[in-house]
């Protein structure tokens, strides 16, 4: 009899025919083996992920994962390569048969099987060679036993080299979606060994991949339409089909072929595509926004002309009028000088109405920054020189021009005429749009290197939404009160554009029906004139 090992040694066997394993683990009890009995290749894989044995004794015929394949995941394991397996083959096995096992043993004579078991694992324990008698004439590693080679056993070995040898991927789940086998290059996809795997939900272990797989998964057959998996970083072209065993569906390979850099690819050319998208929605936006804009000045500028003719016919008409009665009749010496008054007046509406549209021109082909002509003079004299010329117009409609706050001197370095120009548009707009009877307030001082002028009314004053319009050309704001005013909408852009000229701002505020107040700040010596207007 076999010596028995001074230490209890743990053998797993893992076998689907209760008979053998019944007489082996008995004989192996009695030897002082400590025995676990594994009923498939799950639990087998299970109890490895808790523990090892110092001896593993495989069936080939175990259900779900036979024997040589599991010997194969286990010697590809570098935590598991150095036990020492045992594989059982049945009477039919092939002539010539190879495995990855440290010993094969057929089961003939279960009696005789469980003595040469016992002598086995006896020179295992002492590290002594088998006998010849014992391995058969078979090599250590690669164990030939001659019988007559059944189809089936031949079918099998090719396909599990095309399985191992196969450039794709390849996982194996049963009809529960566990995970029963895999190839390395599949191991190498997932960075994880098998036998971490086997037993393992599919949608447990890759939670991802179930609303991609799962309709795949369900079919009554293959599925050839293309699924992208990704798994760290990396993308998989998958396919999925089912496995048939006693004429039934018992389970699917997937097969995953690395598409990353393709999948990459068309990920840059989408995300580019999108970019183009994107720019192209932006570009047709401004076009909109430019079209829009452009309608909004062809109305304005339709607006302006029919204004403008309006504005020079009026005094045009006037003119002429007048000019025909001193001409063809006898007019008294009051009455010549009378009419000869309108006519000055309004010739000179006329001659501001074309000064207007002359510095519009300017303005727009950058000429008036040229012409600016700076020198320094007390800007409270143009205050006086304005308030004198337009108070007439004022009293017309019995409004009081009153200057409020005026310092004794303010000098500035500037172009006199258009800060005039200036002075003059803004108060004659308060005179214009302020009801009868009413004061226009007017106010200067310096406030450290800026001259500070206001003018507040008490006007219509103008809504908040069209204040940033206001010193566009041609605009004028909406309201029949105003519309009903003369005028050509280019006063306040001529003053905003001659201020900014200086280095200036002009801000308003106003409140609707509460009046308007305009500021104007100019830095009291300009260094450097506007090069972008």
């Amino acid at each position: 009899m076999d010596k028995m090992p001074e230490k209890k040694m743990t053998i797993w066997l893992a076998s689907s025919d209760n008979e053998n394993c019944r007489i082996l683990t008995d004989k192996l009890k009695k030897q002082n083996y400590a025995v676990t009995l594994f009923e498939d290749g799950i639990t087998a894989a299970e109890g490895l992920k808790k523990n090892r044995p110092d001896f593993f004794i495989l069936d080939f015929l175990l259900d779900i994962i036979d024997g040589m394949k599991f010997c194969e995941y286990l010697k590809r394991d570098s935590r598991h390569k150095d036990i020492p397996v045992i594989l059982l083959l049945s009477e039919d096995a092939p002539e010539d048969f190879s495995s990855t096992a440290d010993l094969i043993l057929r089961k003939k004579d279960k009696e005789n099987l469980a003595l040469k078991l016992l002598a086995a694992l006896s020179s295992l324990v002492s590290g002594k060679d088998f006998p010849v008698h014992f391995w058969e004439n078979a090599d250590r590693r690669s164990t030939q036993i001659r019988q007559a080679p059944p189809e089936i056993f031949e079918l099998k070995g090719r396909f599990d080299a095309v399985f191992e040898k196969n450039v794709a991927g390849i996982l194996e789940i049963d009809d529960k979606r566990r995970i029963i086998s895999m190839n390395s290059k599949m191991e190498e996809i997932l960075h994880l060994p098998i036998l971490d795997l086997i037993g393992d939900s599919l949608f447990a272990r890759f939670p991802l991949w179930k609303n991609s797989l799962k309709e795949s998964l369900t079919a009554g057959e293959s599925v050839e339409k293309s699924l992208i998996l990704e798994h760290s970083g990396r993308y998989f072209e998958t396919k999925t089909s089912y496995v048939v065993k006693d004429d039934k569906k018992r389970g699917h390979f997937l097969m995953f072929f690395d598409v990353t850099e393709r999948q990459l690819y068309q990920k840059k050319l989408l995300s580019h595509a999108e970019e183009l998208e994107k720019e192209v929605e932006r570009r047709l936006h401004q076009i909109r926004t430019a079209n829009s804009e452009l309608e909004r000045l062809n109305r304005l500028r339709s607006e302006f002309l029919s204004n403008i003719s309006h504005e020079m016919r009026t005094p045009l008409a006037t003119i002429k009028g007048f000019t025909e009665t001193l001409m063809n009749r006898d007019v008294k010496p009051d009455d010549r000088k009378e009419f000869l008054g309108i006519i000055a007046s309004e010739s000179a509406r006329l001659e501001k109405i074309v000064n207007e549209i002359l510095d519009i021109t300017q303005i727009q082909q950058g000429f008036m920054k040229k012409q600016l002509a700076f020198t320094v003079f007390d800007i409270n004299g143009e205050l006086d020189y304005v308030v004198k010329l337009l108070d007439p117009a004022a009293q017309k409609k019995k409004i009081r021009l009153l200057v409020a706050e005026k310092p004794g001197k303010l000098k500035i370095n500037a172009d006199r005429d258009r800060i005039r120009q200036v002075l003059i548009n803004i108060i004659e707009n308060a005179i214009k749009f302020s009801p009868d009877g009413t004061d226009v307030i007017l106010k200067l001082r310096r406030e450290k290197r800026e001259a500070v002028f206001s003018c507040e009314d008490r006007g219509p004053g103008i809504p908040e939404a069209e204040k940033d319009k206001i010193f566009e050309k041609f605009y004028m704001v909406d309201g029949s009160d105003r519309r009903t005013q003369k005028g050509t909408g280019v006063g306040l852009f001529i003053a905003d554009n001659i201020v900014k000229l200086h280095n200036g701002k002009i801000e308003v505020s106003s409140g609707k029906r509460k009046g308007c107040a305009f500021t104007v700040r100019l830095p009291v010596n300009v260094r450097n004139i506007r090069e972008d207007l």
